[in-house]
């Protein structure tokens, strides 16, 4: 196992997107990229396997830009920039708080979009 912090802050964030699609069901294509993005970050955080370290950068990537189009407000696409610098960060210093603090970044950003497109 890669790191078991992570992992473990991987599945919870995973877990807390589930429960809020459940509750504010996003469109199929949307929905569909964020099951993708959940699975590759639990595989990449749970295993060491170069495959999975590159796919979820590479869904990370794809995800900026698709979170970026469909977020709401300027506030939220603002953060998209932030959860950028903040991943960023933790690799050039290697802090495990930066990439957890990115993990929950993304989570209310994913739930804030979820929940806006559903009212």
């Amino acid at each position: 196992m890669a790191n078991r912090l992570l992992f473990r802050s991987s599945v919870v964030c995973s877990l807390m997107h589930l429960i809020t699609m459940i509750m504010y069901p996003p469109p199929a294509l949307y929905g569909s990229f964020i099951g993708l993005a959940l699975t590759s970050s639990i595989c990449n955080h749970g295993l060491t396997s170069e495959f999975w370290k590159w796919s979820d950068r590479i869904i990370m990537v794809a995800g900026s830009g698709i979170t970026t189009y469909v977020a709401p407000t300027p506030v939220i696409k603002s953060s998209v920039v932030l959860l950028g610098l903040l991943y960023a960060a933790a690799k050039r210093y290697d802090a495990v708080q930066l990439h957890l603090a990115a993990h929950g970044l993304l989570t209310v950003i994913n739930i804030s979009i979820l929940y806006s497109n559903a009212h």
